[in-house]
């Protein structure tokens, strides 16, 4: 699915795949997390299940406002208490599949925002 025409100056999505997501031209197949100076990748453990508090203190200590947490082809939740940290920073945390991710990452970054995503595409 193509997202829409891509600003040059920026890094968005500009596809998406059920097996790969188009930021800026590189393209992502491993979970990875995208915050404002880069993308690393892989990032967190290959299953959704074995998500950790380190995880979510990781990104905590992430300097931006907002976290944008692609879940995958489908929307699921991590325990509240694995991502209470980030809200003890006083950090935005937002769950969502990554078609969503993509979209509102793109919104955001356009806004100059200062926001990090996770794209998950482990099981």
């Amino acid at each position: 699915m193509k997202l829409h025409l891509q600003d040059q100056s920026l890094a968005l999505f500009s596809h998406y795949e059920n097996d790969a997501l188009i930021l800026g031209g590189q393209r992502i197949t491993e979970t990875a997390l995208i915050t404002p100076s880069g993308i690393t990748h892989p990032w967190g453990p290959n299953k959704f299940s074995d998500l950790a508090l380190i995880h979510f203190q990781e990104l905590a200590a992430l300097d931006v406002e907002l976290i944008l947490f692609g879940t995958g082809n489908k929307l699921r939740f991590p325990s509240a208490s694995l991502y209470y940290p980030v809200m003890e920073q006083q950090k935005g945390i937002e769950f969502m599949d990554n078609r969503a991710l993509c979209r509102t990452y793109n919104i955001l970054v356009a806004e100059d925002r200062s926001v990090a995503a996770i794209t998950w595409m482990g099981e």
